[in-house]
């Protein structure tokens, strides 16, 4: 058998009227010779071209991908083809994913696999990854169908968009119908089609990607969504671009928060069962009607390699993880009150909470005043998982759970539990989204490793499966992975803030910003700037940072953004570095120990467009004017200033604001003109600024 092949000769042709092609590549020059390149991302293989193929054969963690384009508006109906020619001798996928086409935030993957004993399967990709092990990426194939891996096999695969962007993907193999396969949600809207293989010898050949119905073009769902959210008198942020026309002289800014300067404010040695960590694997709420912060994290006790604890009277792991309580009337100075629930190592003098039994890692609690039953206003959604300990008796559970409680600190563990029958290794997070009546959680249950996926329930006990939202993309760089992600509901959008782990580099933990309009499609903001950066190689942050449940904490025109963090990095390991007795073991445990911080930032500051002396403008797309309502803006012209029109479609000027100067949060804008006479249906704002940061507007 001939060695794998590969080729592609990038270009736009022409087929009948309405199609489009968008990729022909026909083995004659090595994919990286190509034009556009397929780009090299990761891996060693050699590769070579053999009667006009591409050949890839001695494969190590090999990958390329070919990025086509980005999506900038969404079609309806619009019918693709892709077909090519693949040989593979791979006997497992080793968690790679094989060929792998992604068009606008869909993803289609497929593998096949020939097995030691001979007979060959086809895997296709699933939440639960590309997997031999996972049933549910086992390809049903026809009964009849004989199917030979090692051959070089035809395969067609097509797919037409909706409105929904949930459509599956129908696969042909040899001229035989397999079926329509699901395929899975992917981030952002690029077009590209990547091969990854881990082993195994492989043939490509004849690769055509065609565009065969051009579709019907939507209006962009992102304006769309701004639009709805302008109507309804949320603030208009300047996160993406879904509601601006047009801007010049204006800059997008990430605008990191300011660290607390007495932080950490809850630290690890506080208390003597969370010396190794008091983390926010846990949730910072804000309750208005009590004025007071309430928090719930992670405290660990002592590390792994130390002697036991005891709880209850039962002798857990030196490390278990338990969830304890504290609170602040500021969000800087914080109490950790004497609960009395939980017995640890013969004491009931602890702010530990009565959870769950085993370990709770990643506790997500939820403030729901809605709910009619007072037993069930507090509710928490958490990873409870057991460590066997040197014999002591443990609950058999490994997946998302979920528990109630009326005050917070004395719970009630759901029967059932667990609801969602995946683990997570990380923390979790779990909100009210008050526009589709239901409950939302995010985390890494059913992503396949250091990705974020969702799941919804509208009772906090049966859980939808869950789907894949955000992951690290080849922009991130080899090895860069999601860790997990802060998510709260904020002004009709899930702002994110995703941990992003530079494996194989520094191995640091940093925190850039996302968002979704849908919960589905995430979207990195700003050229994914970091928004809360690593401390200074002293500092207390210097290595590792999460984010809290819920990170966001609106009190007034003040944001408070609480995170724990860790001051070595994510590779330290103690067997690496220094043992109990050796003379830098103080210093590893300084540097491996987690504490919890705070900082703050104006209330939608988020992302500013700033102008300088020269000045800037923004222009709103048309939009009719919400009813009996007055713009507002939040922005800071302290050393500038800001005048607003409103302008027809043909940009006639309707009325002037009075040259605005100042720091303004939430500002009122006076017209020189009553707009009750100008038709409404189609006005839109445009912003002049300059010397000045602009963070948002809204009417009400």
């Amino acid at each position: 058998m001939r060695p794998v092949v590969l080729t592609l000769l990038l270009v736009l042709v022409s087929l009948a009227e309405g199609q489009q092609r968008l990729l022909d590549y026909d083995g004659r020059v090595l994919p990286a010779q190509a034009s556009p390149a397929w780009k090299h991302h990761g891996g060693r293989a050699v590769e070579s071209i053999v009667d006009g193929r591409w050949v890839v054969r001695d494969v190590s963690d090999f990958s390329r991908m070919v990025r086509l384009a980005d999506v900038k508006t969404r079609y309806e109906r619009q019918l693709h083809e892709l077909s090519f020619q693949w040989s593979s001798t791979a006997h497992d996928t080793f968690a790679a994913d094989g060929m792998s086409v992604q068009y606008a935030g869909r993803r289609f993957r497929l593998f096949p696999i020939l097995l030691p004993d001979g007979r060959s399967v086809l895997l296709t990709g699933t939440l639960q990854g590309c997997l031999l092990s996972e049933p549910s990426c086992h390809v049903k194939l026809p009964e009849d169908f004989h199917f030979d891996a090692a051959k070089l096999n035809q395969y067609r695969v097509r797919w037409t968009t909706n409105r929904a962007n949930d459509y599956g993907f129908e696969l042909w193999v040899n001229r035989t119908r397999v079926g329509i396969l699901p395929g899975e949600i992917l981030s952002g809207r690029g077009v590209a089609l990547a091969m990854e293989f881990r082993s195994g010898r492989h043939v490509v050949d004849d690769v055509r990607w065609s565009v065969l119905e051009k579709g019907i073009r939507l209006v962009d769902v992102r304006t769309g969504h701004a639009l709805e959210q302008l109507a309804q008198g949320r603030r208009q942020l300047f996160l993406d671009n879904a509601l601006i026309a047009s801007r010049s002289g204006l800059k997008r800014v990430v605008n990191p928060p300011e660290k607390y300067q007495g932080n950490p404010v809850v630290r690890a040695n506080q208390a003597p069962w969370q010396t190794f960590r008091a983390q926010l694997y846990g949730t910072v709420l804000y309750i208005p009607e009590e004025r007071k912060f309430k928090m719930w994290y992670l405290a660990a006790p002592r590390f792994p390699w130390e002697p036991p604890v005891t709880k209850d009277g039962r002798q857990v792991c030196p490390n278990f993880q338990f969830t304890a309580y504290a609170e602040s009337t500021d969000g800087f100075h914080w109490d950790l009150p004497e609960l009395g629930l939980v017995d640890y190592n013969g004491s009931r003098k602890n702010n530990i909470c009565k959870l769950a039994t085993e370990c709770a890692e990643g506790v997500a609690v939820v403030y729901d005043p809605r709910d009619q039953n007072p037993s069930r206003r507090y509710k928490a959604f958490y990873w409870e998982h057991a460590v066997p300990y040197q014999g002591s008796p443990v609950k058999p559970i490994n997946g998302m759970s979920v528990a109630f409680s009326a005050d917070g600190k004395l719970w009630t563990e759901h029967p059932a539990n667990p609801v969602i029958d995946q683990a997570s290794d990380s923390g979790q997070q779990a909100l009210w989204d008050p526009d589709h009546n239901v409950f939302r959680s995010f985390g890494r249950f059913g992503a396949g490793g250091r990705k974020v996926a969702m799941s919804q329930s509208v009772d906090f006990l049966d859980w939808s499966p869950s789907r894949l939202v955000l992951a690290a993309d080849e922009k991130d760089g080899p090895r860069v992975q999601v860790y997990g992600m802060g998510t709260t509901f904020y002004e009709g959008l899930f702002v994110g803030l995703p941990w992003m782990f530079h494996e194989g580099t520094t191995e640091k933990l940093d925190v850039e910003l996302a968002i979704s309009r849908d919960r589905l499609n995430w979207h990195r903001v700003a050229d994914r700037t970091v928004f809360i950066p690593n401390g200074k190689p002293h500092e207390w942050d210097a290595g590792i940072i999460f984010t809290a449940s819920q990170p966001l904490q609106v009190v007034g025109n003040t944001i408070f953004v609480f995170y724990s963090a860790v001051q070595g990095d994510h590779a330290y390991n103690a067997l690496e570095y220094a043992q109990p007795g050796d003379a830098d073991y103080q210093k590893f445990r300084q540097r491996a120990t987690a504490s919890i911080g705070v900082a703050t930032i104006r209330r939608d500051g988020f992302v500013s467009l700033d102008a300088g002396a020269e000045g800037g403008k923004l222009v709103t797309h048309v939009f009719p004017w919400p009813g009996d309502t007055r713009l507002h803006i939040n922005a800071d012209l302290t050393e500038g200033e800001m005048v607003v029109e409103v302008i027809d479609k043909a940009g006639k000027v309707c009325a002037c604001s009075d040259v605005m100067r100042g720091n303004h949060y939430e500002s009122e804008v006076d017209f020189d003109r009553a707009l009750a006479t100008t038709p409404q249906a189609s006005l839109q704002l445009r912003f002049r600024i300059s010397n000045g940061k602009f963070y948002s507007f809204w009417f009400k």
